[in-house]
């Protein structure tokens, strides 16, 4: 009997419980029980398999609804740090006081300066 790594059509393979919501082990580089454990991974239907991630069932959560609530709590429980605050107060660059406007007069209040003409270069 050959063993081959493609299952039947519709097998899938569970993970229980699921890969996110198991412990990183002490020396950071796997889960704890190990991923590839054969305890715990189940060969089980695609509609079971669906029924276990998406849909939960019997008043247990799916492994989806688990993994979004754990992802919200890790969320909350981080705190930002502290934004960087410069200790001396400066006048930003190009920055004109409040209500000093552009610069520039309103637009129409002068009129515009006619070009002055080019001299001719043919008279002497």
């Amino acid at each position: 009997m050959q063993v081959s790594c493609k299952p039947r059509t519709g097998t899938k393979f569970d993970h229980r419980p699921p890969l996110r919501l198991r412990d990183v082990s002490a020396d950071g580089k796997d889960y704890e029980p190990h991923q590839h454990s054969a305890e715990h991974i189940d060969a089980v239907c695609k509609a079971e398999h669906d029924r276990r991630t998406y849909r939960g069932g019997r008043g247990a959560r799916s492994d989806a609804t688990s993994i979004a609530r754990e992802r919200r709590r890790e969320k909350r429980a981080y705190t930002k740090p502290a934004p960087l605050v410069s200790k001396w107060k400066g006048r930003g660059i190009g920055k004109r006081p409040a209500g000093a406007g552009s610069g520039f007069p309103p637009r129409g209040s002068t009129p515009m300066r006619k070009p002055t003409p080019k001299p001719r270069k043919d008279f002497p």
